[in-house]
């Protein structure tokens, strides 16, 4: 399952980065997000980017451009919707939170 291979792999990789914990970056997995019809998708909090058709490939782009670099990889953006203030985590930056369902 690309779903499962993809959840992997983002494991891995925010964990090489030293991204997740102290790094800032936490990690959700749902099993179905009922939105699949474009492989795998992802979602950045607190700006509410999401992804589609989220291999690995495209999550080092989405991990590098996005979560590091803080520009949202457009090409596979499916909708930009922004948590309200009051729903936000304190103290934590833009890009710190992503779920991958599939």
């Amino acid at each position: 399952m690309l779903s499962l291979e993809s959840w992997e792999y983002l494991k891995r990789r925010l964990k090489e980065l030293n991204l997740t914990g102290e790094g800032g970056v936490y990690r959700t997995k749902a099993n179905c997000l009922q939105i699949c019809q474009q492989g795998p998708t992802a979602v950045v909090y607190p700006e509410g980017t999401w992804y589609h058709s989220c291999t690995p490939e495209v999550l080092e782009r989405i991990i590098q451009e996005h979560l590091i670099g803080g520009r949202p990889v457009k090409e596979y953006v499916i909708i930009e919707h922004a948590l309200q203030e009051s729903y936000g985590r304190q103290g934590h930056s833009s890009g710190d939170c992503g779920s991958v369902g599939g």
